[in-house]
């Protein structure tokens, strides 16, 4: 096992085991289309959050589009592990990032 220096530059790695954040993802052609869900984009105590009505189903990723249409990222859900868990800080992408 290497040495780890208490100088040493960079953020510790961390492994998530993907059995824990990966949702199951079933083809769009084995959905009824009225089984998907409408996403709305809300803001809650300065948090946004998807909110999904009419459906059982969500997408498995969802692309992020500039003011000009072009995809700039994406989102995908994760596996909620504990709901009760305190929410982590909210980090922000700047959208240059991706051009």
């Amino acid at each position: 096992m290497p040495e780890t220096t208490p100088a040493a530059k960079g953020p510790a790695p961390v492994t998530i085991p993907t059995s824990a954040t990966e949702p199951e993802q079933i083809p769009t052609e084995k959905v009824n289309p009225e089984d998907i869900a409408t996403l709305t984009l809300e803001y809650r105590d300065g948090w946004p959050v998807l909110v999904a009505t009419d459906g059982t189903y969500i997408p498995g990723e969802l692309p992020v589009l500039d003011s000009a249409g072009n995809i700039t990222g994406k989102f995908a859900p994760r596996k909620l592990v504990d709901p009760q868990q305190p929410r982590p800080p909210l980090y922000l992408t700047p959208l240059s990032l991706y051009k």
